[in-house]
C-alpha cells in the first residue's frame, strides 16, 4: 500500500565565497546543514557526517545587463553522491551496494551515504545520489539575492537497515516554481557553519 504524492520541502544552507573579475564570478561553496519538511509519515534526517563529507565546490556564474537590470547566471552543474560516475548524465545509478562504483563517502563503514529515517518503519537507509541545478534571475538587491532554481534529483538505495526501506520515491520538483528557489545573502565573515545552522532565520532576516 502506498501513501500517494507527498509534498516535503528541502532546506540546504551553504556557505559560499564569491570572487568577481567585471561581470565572471567564481563561487566556492560548502555545505552546513539540510532539513527535509512536510511529511507526517515519515521523518528523515540527514546526519552530520553526510553533510561533513560533502566536498567544496566551485562553480562559475555570469552576470549580464538586461535593460536597467542586472542578471545573474549560473550554468547547471552536476553533484554526484556516494559514487563514481563517468557519465554523470546518462549512467545508471547502482542499485546494489556491490557496485564497484559506490564508495563510503561519509566514512561510517557502509556503502554510499547514511541516512536516518523514522516513521512505519525506523531504520537508515544507504544512498547514492545524483542531481543538478541552474538559476538565472535578476538582481534586485545585491546584498540579498532570491530567484527561482530548476533542478533535478535522483536517488537509490543500495543498502539499508531492513528490506522495507529499500524502495525509495522518486523526488521531483514542487509544481508552483516560486517554491524551488535559491537566495543568497551577504553575511559578515563572522558567520560560519555552526551559527548558520543553529540560527539561520536570523541569518536571512532582513
Amino acid at each position: 500500500m502506498g501513501v500517494g504524492r507527498v509534498d516535503t520541502t528541502t532546506t540546504a544552507y551553504l556557505i559560499v565565497e564569491v570572487e568577481q573579475e567585471g561581470t565572471r564570478l567564481r563561487m566556492k561553496s560548502r555545505a552546513c546543514n539540510a532539513t527535509l519538511d512536510g511529511s507526517r509519515v515519515v521523518r528523515t534526517t540527514i546526519p552530520d557526517a553526510f553533510i561533513e563529507s560533502l566536498p567544496e565546490r566551485t562553480r562559475r556564474g555570469t552576470l549580464r545587463r538586461d535593460g536597467e537590470a542586472w542578471v545573474l547566471n549560473v550554468a547547471r552543474e552536476w553533484d554526484i553522491r556516494g559514487v563514481r560516475l563517468r557519465d554523470p548524465a546518462n549512467e545508471a545509478l547502482p542499485e546494489d551496494a556491490d557496485d564497484p562504483r559506490v564508495f563510503d563517502q561519509d566514512g561510517d563503514g557502509h556503502p554510499g551515504l547514511s541516512v536516518q529515517v523514522e516513521g512505519l518503519i525506523d531504520g537508515e537507509v544507504r544512498v547514492v545520489q545524483r542531481g543538478w541545478d541552474e538559476y538565472s534571475f535578476p538582481i534586485r538587491d545585491p546584498a540579498h539575492l532570491r530567484g527561482s532554481v530548476r533542478w533535478n534529483s535522483e536517488q537509490s538505495v543500495v543498502d539499508a537497515t531492513s528490506r522495507f526501506l529499500r524502495g525509495g520515491p522518486e523526488a521531483e520538483p514542487l509544481r508552483n516554481p516560486e517554491l524551488n528557489y535559491v537566495e543568497l545573502k551577504r553575511v559578515a565573515p563572522s558567520i560560519d557553519c555552526q551559527a548558520l545552522k543553529s540560527r539561520p532565520d536570523a541569518v536571512f532576516a532582513d
